[in-house]
């Protein structure tokens, strides 16, 4: 893990420590999981997508879920925001939405990391994009 990667997962690690303290409780036991990690960044970096949801996946243990062995799908990305991209509102809370739009265009956010993880109620296989 690069110097980056490291410094991600410890800053995570601060925030999810935080977030620990008003949680009682682990929010899912045994249930199936996904996950969602979205990056956001305005700085060139070497992160790969796929490097990326692991460190944050292991700091959520005991405090979202068990163990992240419950996670059977996970999907990670990256996007520049310097760079074009389409932001859909479909499957996101209106207020969530709202403040992801608000510190996208603050250009004085750097990074922004967007985690969502969720029961998984039917495991459908799909292809391609």
């Amino acid at each position: 893990m690069g110097p980056y990667l490291n410094r991600l997962k410890a800053v995570a690690e601060q925030e999810i420590e935080i977030v620990t303290q008003r949680v009682s409780e682990v929010l899912f036991n045994d249930q199936v999981l996904y996950s969602n990690i979205i990056y956001f960044h305005r700085v060139t970096n070497d992160i790969d997508a796929d490097n990326l949801s692991k460190p944050i996946l292991d700091a959520l243990k005991d405090v979202v879920y068990i163990d992240d062995v419950q996670i059977i799908k996970r999907t990670a990305m990256k996007v520049n925001l310097n760079a074009d991209f389409t932001l859909s509102n479909e499957n996101i809370p209106n207020n969530w939405y709202g403040k992801l739009i608000e510190a996208i265009n603050d250009d004085t956010v750097k990074h922004l990391l967007f985690i969502e993880v969720g029961t998984l109620d039917d495991v459908q296989v799909s292809f391609g994009r």
